[in-house]
């Protein structure tokens, strides 16, 4: 028996020698490079092998090449499109000395731009004069999109009352129309009380023609705000009825609104249409017309979504029309946790945006870093509108307070970046002993 005690212990430590003679993985430094220099896509279906021409990867398959502590992906100056759904990022987990990083070449920091939008139409040329004496340009989209762009700067969705973005008397409560104070206005059926001036004329009410399908976003007894479908408006008529939900405070005296979403409202320059049902975009352009200008439309809600990662770096990017989505998930059997996300010199440009020009009346999506869990089956609206994987047709999930095995999780550092034009609350970041320092945010 002596004899066997020795042979095991001789191994154990044969062992030992053994491992510390196996050489560490030493960290790689991995290249993307954007569609025009790849001749290849970075949509999120490219195979992770493919390489550019350049002999680098692109972003999704760059990304997909990630896989021991201080591995980095970095990318090179150009644009990087994302549609549809985002580029899952998962399983990565650096160090705190050898963090995974995803950021820009150096010296590249400048010019590297994620991008959530398409063109609206293959061909600048497809835009067309809508009708004879009339300044809207039409185009069939090559998908649906729900914020437009010319060169850049976002653009007005029609509405009435009108207002644009471009001289921001959106931001102008006299350009609301108001309830009339009577009993016949209340919650679900709303009356103008025909007070709406423009330029000092009277703007009337657009009570001819069919509002059925706009939709209407409220201001009612001075603080509730919310979207909601028109569901029937008899034409020539100053009253219409919506879909009244949730239990919002409604006080005709105080109540406000304004209209979107149908083509007369489109006769501003700087406003815009979508008809999901035509598939058909309408625009009214500046006086030189839109041909000699880059017409775009978002088209992402997220381009990353982050989970079951730690030590991981975002930096020197840029995204725009689109942002993250980062949290734990309490899977079954197992739950995945984020801890340790930095987020350091990135910057969100027109990051979240309400879809109302698809008829989708829930809030827009915001950049969100979280350690807490989501978990199906219950009620809580915050989170189901937190979560990119929420449709109509599924139940909403909610987020647990920080109790039990999810309450050690978190770490994040959110550093030197900006949120610009938001449509909705820009930044929501939750776990323990995260850090926000020297930000910028701004609608």
């Amino acid at each position: 028996m002596a004899s066997l005690h020795c042979l095991v212990v001789s191994a154990f430590f044969l062992l030992l020698y053994l491992g510390c003679a196996v050489p560490r993985v030493a960290a790689t430094i991995f290249h993307a490079y954007p569609e025009e220099s790849c001749q290849i896509s970075n949509l999120t279906d490219q195979p992770a092998e493919a390489l550019c021409e350049t002999g680098g990867k692109s972003f999704v398959a760059c990304v997909a090449s990630l896989k021991e502590p201080g591995d980095e992906c970095r990318l090179h100056a150009g644009r990087y499109p994302f549609r549809g759904e985002p580029l899952s990022i998962r399983g990565l987990h650096g160090t705190a000395e050898k963090p995974i990083v995803i950021a820009a070449a150096a010296g590249e920091e400048a010019d590297v731009l994620i991008d959530g939008t398409v063109p609206v139409t293959s061909n600048i040329d497809d835009w067309n004069v809508y009708a004879l004496h009339d300044m809207k340009f039409v185009a069939k989209a090559q998908m649906d999109f729900w914020q437009m762009f010319v060169d850049g700067v976002m653009q007005t969705p029609a509405r009435w009352p009108n207002a644009l973005w471009s001289d921001k008397s959106v931001f102008n409560a006299t350009y609301w129309a108001h309830s009339a104070n009577s009993s016949n206005s209340t919650a679900g059926i709303m009356v103008d009380d025909g007070t709406v001036q423009r330029h000092g004329d009277w703007d009337p009410f657009p009570s001819t023609g069919d509002l059925v399908g706009a939709v209407v976003v409220l201001n009612t007894g001075s603080w509730d705000s919310y979207p909601a479908l028109v569901l029937s408006h008899e034409n020539g008529y100053n009253s219409f009825t919506y879909n009244a939900t949730g239990q919002y405070h409604d006080k005709p005296s105080a109540n406000r609104y304004y209209l979107e979403g149908k083509l007369d409202f489109v006769n501003d320059p700087g406003e815009w249409l979508y008809n999901k049902t035509e598939g058909m975009a309408y625009l009214y352009p500046g006086a030189d017309g839109p041909y000699q200008h880059k017409i775009t439309g978002k088209v992402s809600t997220y381009a990353l979504n982050i989970t079951d990662s730690s030590f991981l770096t975002l930096a020197n990017l840029t995204f725009f029309a689109t942002t993250i989505w980062a949290a734990s998930i309490d899977e079954h059997p197992v739950p995945t946790f984020i801890d340790h996300l930095t987020i350091s010199s990135v910057n969100f440009t027109y990051p979240s945006c309400s879809r109302r020009m698809l008829q989708d009346v829930s809030p827009p999506l915001w950049t969100l870093v979280s350690s807490r869990f989501y978990r199906p089956g219950t009620t809580d609206l915050m989170v189901r509108l937190a979560d990119p994987h929420h449709h109509e047709d599924m139940p909403a999930q909610k987020w647990y307070d920080l109790s039990g095995n999810d309450s050690d999780h978190g770490f994040h550092k959110i550093i030197n970046s900006s949120w610009m034009y938001t449509d909705s609350p820009a930044l929501n970041v939750q776990g323990k002993s995260c850090q926000i320092v020297n930000n910028f945010i701004s609608t």
